[in-house]
This record gives structure tokens, C-alpha cells and sequence, in this order.
């Protein structure tokens, strides 16, 4: 007698793509601004702080905001964005630097507004942090799960465009890259191959855990990325615990500089931003695309525009290791560094700017797409 045959899921491996995400955030928001080197160790005898505080911070919070992006279908890059910026004010009570500065700084850069250092504000919450430490992880982890597809794509439909190696994606992927060959080889201000070791260190971290991680024919798609229950429990326990344990901590010689008050006042002003950037989420709607299907098209693109997957990857890896030599070792190099890291103290707080404007209005038109398929 014929049998139904039932068709068993397969499993997601959650921990082991949840670390790799974590080493893809730490890569963007920590090696390639220079912040973080050689995060995985540590000299002996000292405290591992990369490994065991660092790196769970960025994994964690990387976690917790997708998987409020995926509950809640808000998905799109705009979304990712908004969410992103709820990441970096981490920086307000863990390293206190949208209080005080920089650690070894002399305060902030551009004085305060409100309390907040309105320079790093621009900058960690409005740019890197949102677009390097939260989105492009997104991104990369998107292109290696499409490099394993088989058959329909493994993304968020809605990030087709930005995932589909046309002009406007070179632009955007290219860009990030020659910025950040200027900030690591500036940054770890060491000649010769030193900063390309450091780039590779991590990027030697990644290819271990994706090569324990099975994708290939497996048919893992971002949204299968979502946590249960009580996966996201644990997340949210952990962060809670970090926040206890870090915000009395903590403590930079910069926070010296400032009185209380001006911490009062800025909490209050970064409490608001958050209200609105929880309103700004709430009422921008869904994905316009989650109610749908992945979209049938071929996993290589079309002939002219094939999505992006792992080779994109290494193309701009590598790209990005042969301008940091560059910058490392040309004559006067150094100090041409020097004025671009100046010129990035407006270009950067600016790009914040215009990234929060852009994003903005892709949240219209995404409002926009959903009010257009319920009429």
C-alpha cells in the first residue's frame, strides 16, 4: 500500500550562523574602522575583552535587532537602517562615548547638544554602526546563503536591488570598501603588510565558521534565520546582563569631563530618539514584499546582473587588502592618510546625515507600496 511520504525540515543550524554573524559585525564594525585588531586572542595572562566582551556585544546585538526586524516584517534596508540605529546607542551607557567622546580623546568633538556629543552621535549612530555593524553583516550573510541556493533566492526580496551586481551596487559595495582601506590603514598606523594581517585574521575567523556551518543545497533562506522563543529569551537575558554589568564598569577617563547633568540630559534626549525612531517603525508598516513568495528568478541574475553571492565577496575582500598595502607603503602615504582621516571627521558625521534622510524616504515609498497592494 502506497504511503504518504512526509517531508522533514531541515534543520537550521541557528548557533553556528548566529556566530558567524557576529564574527561579519565585528569584522565591519570593529576591524574595519580599526578599533579592533586582532580581537580573537589576546596576550597572555591579560583578559580576553575582545573575545569574551566585545564580540558577544556585537553578535547579541545583531541578533536581537534582526530578529525584531523579522518579527515584526519590517526588513527592508530603510528598516534595517532604523533598527540599526537602536544597535549603536549602545554607545550611550556601555562605552559612553555619545556622553564623553572617544576614549583618549579630550571630549567630544564637536561639544554637546543636549547632552549627546553630537559629533559621535553623527557619526556611531546615524552611520557606522547602523550601516557597517548591523546592515552590511545582514548583506554579507545574505550572499553567502544565495552562493549555497539552489533553486529560488535566499535574501529578502525586498533587497534585490542592493544585492544584484548592477552600477548602483559597485557604487555602494566599492565605496565601502576604499573608505575603509583608508580608516584600518590609517587607524592601526603600522607600514607594510601589518594592516592586511589584521584584515586577514578575521577573515580567516569567518571562513572557519562558514565551513563548519552546511549551507550548500540545504535551502536556508534569511528569514529562516529567526530565533524561537526561547533562543530569543536567551538573548535578551544576556543583553540584560551586559547592560548591568558594563554601565558601572565601564567607566572612560572622559567621563570625568562631564557633570552629571549633562549625562541626565542626554539620556532624556537619547530616550526621545528612541520614541521616535520606535514611532518612525511602527508606523512605516511592513516589508511590502514579506506577504510574498521569494520572487522566482534565477539564483545567478540576470545575464547583465547577476546576484551577488560569495565570489562578490572575495572580490571585495580582496580589493580591500590590495588598497590598505597600497596606502601602507606609498611614499607620503601617511600623511595623505592623515588629511583624509580629518576630511572623514565631516565626511563621516555628513554621510549620517544623508543616510538618515535617504532611509527616510525609502520607508515612504515602502508605506507607500503596502497602501498600493491593499487597494
Amino acid at each position: 500500500m502506497a504511503q504518504d511520504l512526509k517531508i522533514e525540515p531541515i534543520p537550521v543550524p541557528k548557533f553556528r550562523l548566529a556566530i558567524l554573524l557576529g564574527c561579519l559585525s565585528m569584522l565591519y564594525g570593529e576591524v574595519y574602522c580599526a578599533s579592533s585588531t586582532f580581537w580573537m586572542i589576546s596576550p597572555p595572562g591579560s583578559f580576553p575583552f575582545g573575545l569574551l566582551v566585545t564580540f558577544p556585544l556585537y553578535m547579541f546585538h545583531s541578533l536581537f535587532y534582526l530578529n525584531l526586524a523579522l518579527r515584526s516584517k519590517r526588513t527592508t534596508l530603510p528598516h534595517l537602517y532604523f533598527w540599526g540605529t537602536l544597535f549603536a546607542l549602545y554607545e550611550a551607557p556601555i562605552t559612553k562615548v555619545l556622553f564623553s567622546g572617544y576614549a583618549g580623546s579630550t571630549g567630544p568633538g564637536w561639544g554637546l547638544v543636549g547632552g549627546v556629543a553630537i559629533m559621535e552621535f553623527l557619526m556611531v549612530v546615524l552611520f557606522w554602526h547602523p550601516v557597517m555593524s548591523f546592515m552590511m553583516p545582514i548583506l554579507t550573510l545574505q550572499m553567502m546563503l544565495q552562493g549555497a541556493a539552489r533553486e529560488n533566492i535566499a535574501i529578502f526580496p525586498s533587497h534585490l536591488p542592493i544585492l544584484t551586481w548592477d552600477r548602483k551596487a559597485k557604487a555602494f559595495f566599492i565605496g565601502i570598501t576604499a573608505m575603509s582601506s583608508v580608516l584600518m590603514a590609517y587607524g592601526d598606523r603600522q607600514k607594510g603588510v601589518m594592516p592586511d594581517i589584521v584584515l586577514m585574521a578575521s577573515l580567516l575567523v569567518i571562513v572557519a565558521v562558514k565551513a563548519i556551518t552546511p549551507m550548500k543545497g540545504r535551502g536556508y533562506t534569511i528569514p529562516s534565520f529567526r530565533l524561537g522563543n526561547a533562543g530569543f529569551a536567551i538573548v535578551c537575558i544576556y543583553l540584560v546582563w551586559l547592560y548591568a554589568w558594563a554601565i558601572p564598569t565601564l567607566i572612560p577617563g572622559t567621563l570625568a569631563l562631564i557633570t552629571p547633568g549633562s549625562v541626565v540630559n542626554g539620556t532624556i534626549t537619547l530616550l526621545v530618539f528612541v520614541l521616535i525612531v520606535c514611532i518612525t517603525l511602527y508606523v512605516s508598516g511592513p516589508d511590502a514584499l514579506t506577504s510574498l513568495d521569494l520572487v522566482p528568478i534565477s539564483p545567478e541574475g540576470s545575464s547583465s546582473a547577476p546576484l551577488m553571492t560569495a565570489r562578490h565577496l572575495i572580490g571585495l575582500w580582496g580589493l580591500l587588502a590590495v588598497l590598505i598595502f597600497v596606502w601602507s607603503v606609498l611614499p607620503f602615504g601617511f600623511a595623505f592618510l592623515a588629511l583624509l582621516d580629518m576630511l572623514f571627521g565631516i565626511a563621516l558625521p555628513t554621510l549620517g546625515v544623508l543616510f538618515l534622510v535617504g532611509m527616510s524616504v525609502g520607508l515612504y515609498h515602502n508605506k507607500k507600496a503596502m497602501k498600493m497592494q491593499k487597494s
